[in-house]
């Protein structure tokens, strides 16, 4: 009978001190905790009321939300850190600190050590030895795919092609234009289409922009494409620009890159 009744006292007590504690909130080094958890790194806060700046400058404090306050109450941020006087008040090294560095996020908030004004560069990938495209394809919709891509993270992109345009059999001289674009386009801002002019008998260079925007929160593919000639001959069907769009050992300078537009 007497065990059942320690028993029964120890229960109620520890039923009060965790109604308490979780009433109260935890304090390490305080009576007085002010939140869920309290830490009172210099044990100096009263042992009533709320502490004075000067106490909180050494307490570590989180509230039911999970914020954090070193320094400081915690409020509306999930971390903030208030020091009393002008000094550091967070360290960061990971192997990309350097001396005039600014901490920098990247598309999914991964925070690295970089120069100011750095801009994100992206190079695309240039597969095979190009594809040949007959000048008859001279439809909106006649465009080939040159299997050469680049990998796009969310954000506007300014993308850059430069491209060896070379065509067989015309004739010395004989024009003709070709266009190229991205796939899917939906993300193309403004002009769709980067173009060039094809020379017979010569070769010729395809250089310009277009503005692409993924929208989503993922690294996004978009496909190099060429097509949609301009051609005045007749005989389109028996001509072609070739080894157009790869990574074609003769023509070195071929190159897909992109660079992120600033704000976005």
């Amino acid at each position: 009978m007497k065990y059942i009744k320690t028993a029964i006292c120890v229960g109620l007590m520890a039923f009060l001190y965790l109604n308490i504690l979780y009433a109260q909130g935890v304090g390490v080094n305080t009576i007085n905790s002010q939140k869920i958890f309290h830490i009172d790194g210099a044990g100096d806060n009263a042992a009533s009321g709320a502490p004075t700046a000067a106490q909180l400058s050494n307490d570590v404090i989180i509230d039911q939300n999970g914020n954090m306050g070193i320094g400081v109450m915690p409020g509306l941020y999930k971390l903030d850190i208030l020091t009393p006087t002008l000094k550091q008040g967070i360290r960061l090294r990971n192997g990309s600190e350097q001396q005039n560095r600014v901490l920098t996020s990247d598309f999914q908030g991964n925070g690295s050590w970089q120069f100011p004004g750095t801009v994100p560069i992206v190079l695309g990938k240039l597969t095979g030895t190009g594809i040949s495209i007959p000048l008859n394809k001279t439809s909106s919709t006649d465009f080939l795919s040159t299997s050469s891509y680049i990998d796009l993270p969310p954000g506007t992109w300014y993308v850059h092609i430069t491209m060896t345009l070379q065509v067989n059999g015309v004739g010395n001289g004989e024009h003709s234009w070709l266009r190229s674009t991205f796939q899917p386009s939906a993300d193309i801002q403004g002009s769709q289409y980067i173009s060039g002019q094809v020379i017979g008998g010569h070769l010729s260079k395809m250089t310009g922009y277009i503005v692409i925007k993924n929208s989503t929160t993922a690294v996004k593919r978009y496909t190099y494409y060429a097509g949609y000639v301009y051609y005045p001959g007749t005989d389109g069907a028996s001509l072609s620009v070739t080894n157009f769009g790869g990574a074609n050992p003769g023509f070195p300078d071929n190159l897909i890159f992109a660079l992120q537009m600033s704000g976005t």
